[in-house]
C-alpha cells in the first residue's frame, strides 16, 4: 500500500513539473500574441510583455523554462518585431545589443530564479529534517514512555503470574534475571553473583545434579529442556519452580546464549499433593467398598463403571459404557432404575430401590442408592448409582421369613393346643369340680336340717361351709370362664362378649358401648375365642392404665375384613415409649398375626387410645 501510495506521489510530481513547464514554453506565446494585438498602442516597447513572459516562466519552468522562455520570445521578437520584420535579419548594431540584453537578462532571470528555488527546496528539505528530527524525537520520547509502561505492566504480570525471565551470556558468564526471579528466589539483587554457579547455590541440594544435567543435555542435544525443582531457603521452606530454557548459537554451532523462563508452582504442587492424596483416599475407598458404581444421564445410558468384582456385572465394563439401562437390563430392572434416576433428579437422592439379575453365577439382588452429580452450566444431568449386592441380605431375609411363618404356625399351633387344653380343663373342672362342690353343698344343706336347734353353734359353722362352698363354685365359674369361656359354644360371640361386657362393667363401673353389624357373624372357633381374647386383653389394659371411664367397642365387616375396634376416652400414651414389656398388646398383635390380620394402635396424650385389629374373613360365612 505504502509503495502505490509512493508511486502514485511521484507521478503526481512528475505532471505537476511538465505542467509548469508546459506553462513556461506557452508564456511567451501568449505574451507575443498580445504584443501582435496591441501593436499600435505599445510599437515603442517592442520587449514590454515579453520580460514579464520571460520572468513568470523562469518562476514557473526553473532554470530549463526561464531559458526556453529566453530562446522562444527572442526569437519571436527577432523574426516579428524587431525590422525587417518576417526576418533574422538585423538593420542595425543596436537592435543586435538589444536582443543581446534581452537574453542575458532572460538568462538571469531563469538562473536566479533557479537558484532561489533550490535554495527554497533546501530550506524546505532543512525544515522537513528539521520537522522529522522533532517527530522522531517525540516518538522516541513516547516510545520510551510505552517502554516503561510496558515494562511495568511486564513487571506486573511477572509478579501476578509468579512468573520471571533469565537470560545467561555463555562467552561472559553473566546472567540476568528479571525482578520477578528475584522475588521467587527471594535473593538481594545487590547480593547475587549474576553467574551460572550462583544459580546453582540457590537450588535445593537434592536438586542440583538434575537441573545441571539437564541443562548440559540441552547443549549437547541443542534442545529446549523443561524441569521442576525445588528451592531450599535457610529457614527449611521449599518452593517448587517450573523451568524452560532454549539456548542459541552461532554459525560455527557453539552456545552464545540461553534464555528462559522461571515459575513458582508451590501452589500448585501443594494442590496437586492434596488432590492426589484425596484422590488416592478416594480411590481407596471405592475399593474398599463392595458396592458397585455407575456414572449415568437421565436417559439411563452409562457414562462409567467402577466395580471390584466384575462377575457382577451384567456385562463387562467396555460393552455397557455408552449403552443404556434398557440394552443391558432387563426391562423390569430398567424402569426402576429410570424410576430412581428421575427421583433423585426431583428431590437431589433416591435410596432403597431394588432390582433382581439373572447372572450367570445365579439369581443376585442390588439395592440402588442414586444422587445427582454436579455438572457444568449447560451438561445434561448426571447421576452416581451405587449398585450393593444383597443377595445375602435377601436369602436370609428369605430364611427368616420361612421361619416366621413356621413360628406362626408353631404359635397357632400352640394357641389352639393351650385353648383346646384349657377347654379340657376347664370342662374338667366343671363337669367333676362342679359335682363334687355341688354335691357338697347339698350335704351341708341337709346336714344343717339333721342339727338340732339346740346346738345353734354347729348349725353356724355349717352355714360357714355352706358360704365356703358357694364362693368356691363362683371362684371356679371364673376360672373356668377365663379359661374357656363355654358361652362361646354354647351362646356364641355376641352374647358372650355382651355377658363378659356387663361382669365387666359391674367390676369397674367403667361404661361400655357395643356395635355389632346386623347380620349374624358365623366364626370358626380360632377366630371367635381370638376375638374374645382380644376384646379381653384389652379391656384389661383400659381398667390397668387408662383411667377411662367409657369404652366403645365395635365389630364391622369391610370387603373381606372382620375389623375390631375398641376406644377408650382415658390418658392416652405416646407409642413411641411402648415398652417393649408391654406383653398385653404384643399379645393382642400376636393373636392377630396367627389368623392373617393386622394391628394398630393409636393414641394421643390426654385424648385415649384405640386399637384397630383387621382379620381376614371369608365373605360367604357372613
Amino acid at each position: 500500500m505504502s509503495q502505490r501510495r509512493t508511486m502514485y506521489t511521484r507521478i503526481h510530481e512528475k505532471l505537476t513539473i511538465n505542467m509548469q513547464r508546459l506553462l513556461a514554453v506557452l508564456l511567451p506565446l501568449v505574451a507575443c500574441t498580445l504584443q501582435w494585438l496591441l501593436w499600435d498602442f505599445i510599437t515603442p516597447y517592442v520587449w514590454f510583455l515579453f520580460f514579464p513572459a520571460v520572468f513568470f516562466s523562469a518562476w514557473l519552468g526553473g532554470l530549463s523554462g526561464g531559458l526556453t522562455a529566453t530562446l522562444i520570445s527572442t526569437l519571436l521578437v527577432w523574426y516579428l518585431f524587431i525590422p525587417p520584420v518576417f526576418s533574422f535579419t538585423l538593420g542595425n548594431s543596436a537592435s543586435a545589443l538589444t536582443i543581446a540584453m534581452f537574453v542575458f537578462m532572460g538568462s538571469l532571470f531563469a538562473f536566479f530564479f533557479e537558484h532561489l528555488r533550490r535554495t527554497t527546496l533546501r530550506t524546505d528539505e532543512a525544515l522537513a529534517l528539521l520537522a522529522r528530527v522533532d517527530a522522531m524525537e517525540t516518538q522516541r520520547q513516547h516510545t520510551m514512555e510505552e517502554l516503561k509502561h510496558s515494562e511495568a505492566l511486564l513487571n506486573e504480570s511477572q509478579q501476578l503470574a509468579q512468573l520471571g525471565n533469565w537470560e545467561l551470556d555463555l562467552k561472559n558468564d553473566v546472567l540476568f534475571w528479571s525482578d520477578e526471579i528475584f522475588r521467587i528466589f527471594e535473593i538481594d539483587p545487590a547480593g547475587f553473583g549474576a553467574s551460572y554457579e550462583a544459580f546453582l547455590n540457590t537450588i535445593h541440594p537434592d536438586d542440583r545434579a538434575m537441573v545441571n544435567k539437564a541443562y548440559t543435555d540441552s547443549l549437547t542435544n541443542r534442545t529446549p529442556y523443561e524441569i521442576v525443582h525445588r528451592l531450599l531457603f535457610p529457614d527449611q521452606r521449599v518452593k517448587f519452580v517450573q523451568e524452560w530454557c532454549k539456548t542459541q548459537y552461532d554459525s560455527e554451532g557453539r552456545a552464545v546464549r540461553s534464555s528462559g523462563t522461571v515459575q513458582d508452582i508451590t501452589v500448585r504442587k501443594l494442590a496437586e499433593a492434596e488432590i492426589f492424596a484425596a484422590t488416592s483416599q478416594l480411590a481407596a475407598t471405592l475399593d474398599a467398598l463392595p458396592d458397585l458404581l455407575f456414572e449415568l444421564g437421565l436417559d439411563g445410558h452409562y457414562y462409567d463403571c467402577r466395580a471390584t468384582r466384575a462377575e457382577q456385572l451384567a456385562a463387562p465394563a467396555e460393552i455397557l459404557i455408552g449403552n443404556s439401562v434398557y440394552d443391558m437390563l432387563p426391562v423390569e430392572a430398567a424402569d426402576i432404575v429410570i424410576s430412581a434416576l428421575r427421583e433423585a433428579h426431583a428431590t437431589g437422592r433416591s435410596h432403597g430401590k431394588q432390582i433382581e439379575l439373572q447372572v450367570p453365577q445365579g439369581q443376585l439382588w442390588f439395592e440402588l442408592s442414586v444422587a445427582e452429580k454436579s455438572v457444568g452450566s449447560g451438561m445434561s444431568p448426571r447421576f452416581i448409582m451405587l449398585s450393593r449386592d444383597i443377595t445375602e441380605r435377601k436369602l436370609a431375609q428369605k430364611k427368616l421369613d420361612e421361619s416366621y411363618r413356621e413360628l406362626e404356625k408353631l404359635t397357632t399351633r400352640l394357641e389352639a393346643i393351650r385353648e383346646g387344653e384349657q377347654q379340657r380343663i376347664a370342662r374338667e373342672l366343671h363337669d367333676e369340680m362342679g359335682s363334687v362342690l355341688t354335691a357338697l353343698n347339698i350335704n351341708a344343706s341337709l346336714l344343717a336340717r339333721k342339727i338340732p336347734a339346740e346346738m345353734a353353734g354347729l348349725r353356724g359353722d355349717v352355714a360357714e361351709i355352706n358360704r365356703l362352698i358357694a364362693t368356691g363354685i363362683s371362684a371356679m365359674r371364673r376360672i373356668v370362664f377365663e379359661l374357656r369361656p363355654t358361652l362361646l359354644d354354647q351362646i356364641g360371640l355376641v352374647c358372650t362378649i355382651k355377658s363378659y361386657l356387663q361382669q365387666f362393667e359391674n367390676n369397674t363401673k367403667i361404661i361400655c358401648n357395643l356395635e355389632f353389624p346386623e347380620a349374624e357373624l358365623i366364626l370358626n372357633g380360632n377366630q371367635s375365642t381370638a376375638i374374645f381374647r382380644i376384646i379381653q386383653e384389652t379391656l384389661t389394659n383400659v381398667s390397668k392404665h387408662a383411667q377411662a371411664d367409657r369404652v366403645s367397642i365395635s365389630l364391622s365387616v369391610l370387603n373381606d375384613s372382620l375389623i375390631l375396634t375398641v376406644s377408650d376416652n382415658g390418658k392416652g400414651f405416646d407409642p413411641d415409649d411402648l415398652r417393649a414389656n408391654a406383653f398385653g398388646l404384643i399379645g393382642i398383635r400376636e393373636r392377630a398375626v396367627m389368623l392373617g390380620g393386622t394391628t394398630s394402635i393409636t393414641s394421643l396424650a390426654g385424648h385415649g387410645t384405640t386399637v384397630r385389629v383387621t382379620l381376614p374373613v371369608n365373605p360367604s360365612l357372613f
